[in-house]
């Protein structure tokens, strides 16, 4: 969908409503205990003589509730704190959201993997849907290029861990993110951040604005525009990948004829274009040298990771390309019908994409692909949600879902060697499918009030899902490749369809008025699907997998600090392994476990000094070999600080640092397939100036400041006996300055 029909939508839909007469987390206060909507985050700020606390409210209960209310083990990230570190993706945000780890294609592509405590997918073949589920403003995005999407005028993101599907629905096997736009406020604003950064040559710009229409209906705007230099520097071109140019644009119109009803209408569109393929040959071989050298580039490559490589597409340093595009709009509404409140979602989005894949890693053209991908969904939930803090308290509702993605891949092979003499792995092919999904549930939940400080929870759901799958190889040039290992395939029609039942409960205790323990129980499943990348196409299908967890925490809020502790299990029985042997996405199913514990919390020192700490320990392993998980630390954490306070009158010194770090960790089944990443530390630090009013602020923004590298992907190279990796991003040191109106 072109932005001018979505711009058109908003547009139209703020006149009807004004023509009829139909003439809102840490930087907002509310004197009630809970927020009047759904759909809007409400912190209460609590102080005493020389410190700030402050109750960030979350959606992940489907209702507005503290996060240190509920028996849910969840991080909130606030949008303030995004900006002030300079995230400006999803990528990024694993610093700030302890266990949690993103990946992206190591081709270079907009595919990623994300796991929480060492629980999740690795970046996969399209047709592979995240264990980890990713929404935006509580509507599912289930494709991992959504991970890729700009972050930007963000009110906060909620990670919610562990096995949630009872009540947030479809794979949540193990954990989701929820990503939360600002909403507009009652006055006009403006906002411009620009920023630039010295050492990718980089720039960004944000722009902002709040428009009140009248006195029911409100409109905000936000824009960001990205220019990213790559890291990985091709030394036969001298071009650095992966580079992005990004722009998106997003508007939020919210209508609220009267105290009981209101509507939030959301429309985003998003414009990316990758260049480059990042990874690197870091175990050389003979065979691999020999190819280099053949194309006129001997001595490469160096076999280390030193974010230097010599590939290349149809030419020596022709870098691959891509092509994404994404379209979202959003309805949400909001009727309160006495103390009850009946909400509304829908949620249409889709993405088209196009591109090239050097697969081969060397500067030769051996292995090839083009693909051109699309896929459109809706998605519409009902939900009705009883008042808080009564005896029982429920959610009910269903959802309906549907789903459809096509797409073509075109793959050449031309390696001038084989099993024999005269026989190559050679050929190329067309790959053509069509997936269809449409899937509906019904869920709820209750919450028991045993006495003041007991409580008892359980949810459930039910879903119905059934997948078509349609798909076929076309032969375009015979070859051991093309006719022996993906030999020809006449189009054939896959079906699968599967009744799920998941449930969640819990066990409350508040120790005391500021102690509150949980012992929670929960099932997930994720629905089983099919691969495009099987040797034989009938062969496609893979099954369903069941996740369980039980988890114990502890949430606790004392003067001046707050802490909050949680012991977990997960087991995963036919868990959906996607593995990438360097020259397809293999789909499985395995067993696995993952153990471990978490702490975070902070200390607010002073009014001017916060100091916070994180630490997540997760052993995740296969139940059947006993190996580690890939892309699953041990341990990941975090420690920072957060300073501010006025110089003068009219200056505000603001300061930032973290210290964080990740165990190392495994990219493959077979832990001996590819190199590990090694133990990767980062320091990262920012330090500004603003005005009191804060109409404008200036800040210095460093990340790994030391340079630290480690591999953060890692694979067999293709056929030569080598092994590739991509490197983690190097130091990035970013001028932004802020302006307000």
């Amino acid at each position: 969908m072109d932005f001018k029909i979505l711009s058109s939508t908003v547009s139209v839909f703020a006149v009807i409503i004004a023509q009829s007469g139909m003439s809102a987390a840490m930087a907002q206060t509310e004197t009630t205990p809970e927020a009047p909507h759904t759909t809007e985050t409400s912190p209460t700020i609590e102080e005493s003589s020389d410190t700030r606390l402050e109750t960030v409210y979350v959606t992940a209960t489907k209702r507005n509730e503290s996060a240190q209310d509920i028996p849910i083990a969840i991080n909130v990230v606030d949008g303030n704190l995004l900006a002030s570190k300079g995230v400006g993706s999803l990528l990024q945000i694993e610093d700030l959201a302890p266990g949690v780890q993103l990946v992206r294609s190591p081709t270079g592509k907009s595919r990623t993997g994300v796991t929480i405590r060492g629980l999740g997918s690795s970046p996969g073949t399209s047709l592979f849907e995240s264990s980890v589920s990713l929404f935006v403003d509580g509507v599912y995005a289930p494709r991992s290029r959504e991970f890729t999407s700009a972050l930007f005028d963000v009110e906060r993101i909620e990670v919610i861990k562990g096995t949630q599907a009872a009540l947030l629905g479809k794979n949540t096997s193990a954990g989701a993110i929820n990503v939360i736009p600002r909403k507009p406020s009652d006055e006009f604003s403006a906002e411009l951040t620009s920023s630039y950064e010295f050492e990718l040559e980089s720039t960004s710009l944000v722009g902002t604005t709040d428009i009140p229409l009248s006195d029911t209906l409100k409109l905000r705007v936000a824009t960001q525009l990205t220019d990213q230099g790559g890291w990985t520097e091709n030394i036969i071109s001298g071009e650095k990948a992966t580079a992005m140019e990004d722009f998106s644009i997003r508007s939020v119109l919210v209508y609220e004829p009267t105290h009981n009803i209101d509507f939030t209408l959301l429309a985003q569109t998003s414009q990316t274009d990758l260049s480059g393929t990042p990874a690197e040959i870091v175990v050389t071989s003979p065979l691999a040298n020999a190819l280099q050298a053949a194309n006129g580039y001997p001595n490469t490559p160096d076999g280390e990771l030193n974010r230097k490589n010599a590939n290349g597409l149809n030419y020596p340093g022709e870098p691959a390309t891509e092509n994404l595009k994404n379209d979202r709009l959003q309805l949400t509404a909001n009727f309160n019908i006495g103390e009850h409140t009946l909400t509304s979602v829908s949620g249409w989005s889709a993405y088209q994409t196009e591109g090239t894949v050097d697969a081969d890693g060397l500067a030769g053209n051996y292995l090839y692909q083009e693909d051109n991908e699309k896929s459109g969904q809706f998605l519409q939930e009902i939900r009705l949600v009883s008042p808080s803090h009564e005896k029982f308290d429920y959610v009910i509702g269903g959802m309906y879902f549907d789903n459809l993605l096509k797409a073509n891949i075109f793959t050449d092979v031309e390696y001038p060697f084989g099993p024999a003499p005269g026989v190559n792995i050679a050929g190329a092919y067309l790959t053509n499918f069509n997936q269809k999904t449409d899937a509906w549930s019904i869920f709820g939940q209750g919450t028991y009030q045993v006495s003041d400080r007991f409580r008892t929870i359980a949810g459930m759901r039910y879903t119905d899902e059934n997948k078509s799958f349609t798909t076929s190889r076309t032969l375009i040039r015979p070859g051991l490749y093309s006719l022996v290992v993906f030999p020809p395939t006449p189009e054939i029609i896959l079906e699968r369809s599967e009744d799920n039942f998941d449930y969640s409960g819990a066990l409350q205790y508040d120790v005391a008025d500021t102690i509150m323990t949980y012992l929670s129980y929960g099932k997930g499943t994720k629905a089983g699907g099919f691969t495009d990348s099987a040797s034989n196409l009938a062969n496609s299908e893979f099954d369903a997998e069941t996740a369980k967890t039980l988890e114990a925490g502890m949430k606790w809020n004392g003067a001046g600090w707050q802490m909050n502790t949680a012991a977990f299990k997960t087991e995963i029985d036919g868990f959906q392994v996607v593995t990438f042997d360097g020259s397809r996405f293999v789909v499985s199913n395995t067993d696995l476990e993952s153990t471990g514990f978490e702490i975070e919390g902070f200390w607010q020192a002073t009014n001017n000094l916060r100091v916070m700490a994180n630490t997540t320990f997760a052993e995740a392993r296969n139940r059947a070999t006993g190996n580690r998980i890939p892309n699953a630390p041990d341990n990941t954490g975090s420690i920072g600080i957060d300073y501010n306070r006025d110089i003068n009158s009219k200056l505000t010194l603001n300061a930032n640092g973290s210290l964080d770090w990740r165990s190392d960790v495994t990219y493959q089944q077979d832990p001996d397939a590819a190199v590990r990443g090694e133990n990767f530390t980062t320091l990262n630090l920012s330090i500004g100036i603003a005005a009191p009013e804060k109409n404008w602020e200036l800040s210095l923004i460093g990340r790994n400041l030391t340079n630290e590298n480690s591999a953060s992907f890692a694979y067999p190279t293709p056929f030569v006996g080598s092994s590739s990796a991509t490197s983690e991003m190097p130091r990035t040191i970013a001028l932004q300055a802020k302006f307000s109106y």
